[in-house]
């Protein structure tokens, strides 16, 4: 238990509140699991946060043509995000329960968080190039770069 806030009317709420509101995914390019909404009532989020007891709040945020302001919250550390993933469960639906099972199988199985194995174009990165900003290449598309 990460919260002294995880009782299961809470969790319930949350996990109603994530159903609608929020998205269980795997940032591609870092490989890492996030849990996450935006919502225009901070008070709400704010209440989110103190139930999970863990994440963080960004904010306020304009959209183009909107007067609202909203605020983000997100859960990216491994560890928080299975043992939220695995509390919320029983108060998911399907499409949820399938999110997580992808974040749960993509993200806590892989051998090497953070790295992908592949480039955009589907190259393998096992031998990619190393750029002095620490960033990989991948050397078939570099190549085809160069040749250009």
């Amino acid at each position: 238990m990460i919260s002294d806030q995880w009782t299961r009317e809470n969790l319930a709420w949350l996990g109603g509140l994530l159903e609608g509101e929020g998205s269980f995914c795997l940032v591609t390019r870092a490989l890492y699991p996030r849990i996450g909404m935006s919502l225009t009532d901070y008070d709400v989020l704010l209440h989110a946060a103190k139930i999970s007891g863990v994440g963080t709040i960004s904010g306020p945020y304009l959209r183009p043509r909107s007067t609202r302001p909203f605020w983000q919250w997100h859960v990216q550390k491994k560890n928080h995000t299975y043992a939220l993933s695995i509390a919320l469960w029983p108060w998911l639906g399907m499409r949820r329960r399938e999110q997580v099972r992808h974040l749960l199988k993509e993200a806590l199985v892989n051998k090497s968080p953070g790295l992908k194995e592949f480039c955009s174009k589907g190259h393998s990165l096992k031998d990619a190039l190393i750029c002095a900003n620490g960033r990989r290449r991948c050397r078939v598309c570099n190549k085809a770069r160069c040749a250009q």
